[in-house]
């Protein structure tokens, strides 16, 4: 009888226990998730012109940042339109004239490329907008200059200069 009661009390502990047991704790995955929109507004990507490689917009942006202008030579179509904001120059120009002409940009410092859309659409609401073209890949410097390049096929077509960034 000893024997039966404690079988009988161990069944009802195993029983009791049984019904105690915690709930499986929730399975975490690896499953991507709705991310929050972003407080900080993502930059729009200014598009690689038609027949020109990130590589040879960096050489372009470098050629003007290091002050070697005689690199862009290799861009430039036979006759390239080049504008001065401010001034009375716009004229079509051979390309060892557009390197001579950059001497403009001399005393510009602190280079950034590209130029971000929102503020290529600025430039064309203002005075100048029948001079940047809609393929428009430029630079700003720290300085206020601003230089903007047009493009058709693998060539640089059309040249706009600003000596202050406010004039446009």
């Amino acid at each position: 009888m000893t024997r039966t009661r404690i079988l009988m009390a161990g069944t009802v502990v195993v029983l009791l226990l049984s019904g105690c047991t915690p709930e499986p704790a929730p399975v975490v995955t690896d499953s991507p998730t709705a991310a929050a929109p972003s407080a900080t507004p993502v930059p729009e990507e200014t598009p690689e012109p038609e027949g020109f490689t990130e590589d040879d917009l960096l050489n372009i942006s470098e050629s003007i940042s290091s002050g070697n202008t005689a690199a862009l030579e290799q861009y430039l179509a036979p006759s390239v339109l080049f504008t001065v904001a401010a001034s009375e120059v716009s004229e079509q120009r051979t390309p060892v004239e557009v390197i001579g002409d950059l001497v403009y940009l001399e005393s510009a410092t602190g280079w950034s490329f590209p130029i971000d859309d929102a503020t290529i659409e600025g430039y064309r609401s203002g005075d100048y907008a029948t001079f940047i073209p809609d393929n428009a890949y430029g630079g700003v410097a720290a300085s206020g200059q601003v230089i903007i390049f047009g493009f058709e096929g693998t060539s640089i077509v059309s040249i706009f200069i600003s000596a202050d960034e406010d004039l446009l």
